[in-house]
Order: structure tokens, then sequence, then C-alpha cells
């Protein structure tokens, strides 16, 4: 129900879908609630024509792949393969900035070999532009914000509510390593958790006003030097642009 009056309205002009709060923050991640997922689905965005930026819910692009896999999914095709596809193709052709919150669900259709795997293949996919058909041009993409799917790591419960089995060298092994390089020889930054490497590109996202920005306020001019945490919607210190 978000996305339905921005398309009727804004479908030619919109160029940032930003949602802050959600994710790194459990009671407000709660309250957001789309039809059939957590926020809005992949294929809602299909008929925008100028999104730059989109934030949106890593679970929903499970969801939308379980609903459309009986008429996308090839014969042949492994429900991992498909999920890697589906996350590749089904994001606006004109992406710049995807920013991804929550954790990976793997509970109705399942990630190949596994979800911290499969997940980082659909991530290079997306990259690397390996599913656009021939002579089709790749997306303008310049970078993929990764921190919160990885800060939640892996899923909680199977579907069957039990925890996942995991072997000690894929939980040992740290997430997106592969991702990371192969993003950087393509022009693309990877915001993770552990990639510290200074990015190829700066961005500017639509925030509100805060303290800090008011110049006859005691405290302006504190926050010189912060960074816009593109989860909060704000700047703060230490952190990274």
């Amino acid at each position: 129900m978000i996305i339905t009056p921005l398309e009727y309205y804004q479908n030619h002009t919109l160029e940032s879908l930003m949602f802050y709060g959600f994710g790194s923050n459990h009671d407000n991640s709660e309250h957001i609630r789309g039809y059939r997922c957590h926020a809005f689905r992949p294929a809602e965005l299909e008929k925008f024509t100028t999104l730059k930026q989109v934030c949106m819910n890593t679970q929903d692009t499970e969801l939308d792949a379980f609903y459309e896999a009986e008429t996308g999914k090839k014969e042949d095709e492994t429900d991992g393969a498909w999920l890697e596809r589906f996350f590749a193709l089904r994001l606006p052709k004109t992406l710049e900035v995807l920013v991804l919150w929550d954790g990976l669900a793997d509970r109705h259709i399942h990630w190949e070999p596994n979800a911290k795997v499969g997940f980082e293949n659909a991530v290079i996919g997306l990259v690397t532009g390996r599913y656009l058909e021939e002579g089709e041009p790749k997306r303008p993409l310049e970078a993929i914000c990764l921190a919160d799917v990885e800060r939640k790591g892996w899923p909680v419960y199977d579907e069957d509510y039990t925890p996942p089995e995991i072997s000690p060298e894929d939980r040992d092994t740290p997430w997106f390593t592969r991702a990371v390089a192969v993003a950087r020889e393509h022009g693309v930054d990877l915001h993770t958790m552990a990639n510290r490497v200074k990015m190829l590109h700066q961005h500017s996202f639509p925030r509100g006003l805060d303290r800090w920005d008011f110049r006859s306020a005691p405290w302006y001019g504190e926050a010189d030097g912060w960074a816009f945490d593109v989860y909060l919607g704000r700047r703060v210190p230490g952190g990274r642009e």
C-alpha cells in the first residue's frame, strides 16, 4: 500500500525511495507492513522509470520470488538458481544505490547451497549483469548497502522453526568477501560491516533536519565530521558515507 500512490503520481519522476529506522531498530521494523510482505515487493517497482535509490527489506525479495516461482521459474531451474536470477533482474533498471535491511529468511523458498553463499551469488549476479540478455544495458549501479543483512546474520529458524544447521566453516567465514572483490572490479561500492576500503562514490540521501542543523543552537557544528547513516537517516559519529 506504500507504493501504490507513489506509482500513480510519481512513477516517472520519483528518484529516491528511502525508509529510515527499519531493520536497525526492532521496535520500528515491526511497525511497517505491506500487503503480503514486510514493506513492498520488487514487482511493485516495475512501472517506475527514474528510481535511483531504493531501500527495501531483504525478505521481500525472497517472498516475491516465492510468489512468482510458478510462472517465472524455468523448467529445469532450481529454487536457488531462480532466487539468484530473480534478485538480479527485478530491481529498477535505473538503480544506482540499493540499501537492504533485515536478514535473510530462507524459509518459503531456499537459497543454495545455503542462505549465505546463495545470497552472495545473487549480489554478484546483480553487480556483473550476469543474467541480462545479450545487448541489454547494465544498471548504472554504484553502491549496495548490506551491513544490516550481515549484522542479522544467518536465518534464525528453518522452515520447521528449528535452528538451521550451519557448518563451522560457513559460520566462521566473513560475509560478502567474494562480492566485495567482484564489485570493486566493476566500480561498485559494497558497504558491509567488514569492508573498510575507501569507497569510489559519494551519494546524497534525503534527510530531515536534526538538532545539529540549527545555527542558533549552542550545539551547532558539533556534528561536523559525522557521516550519514543510510539505515537511521541521520548523521552519526564514526560512521561512513
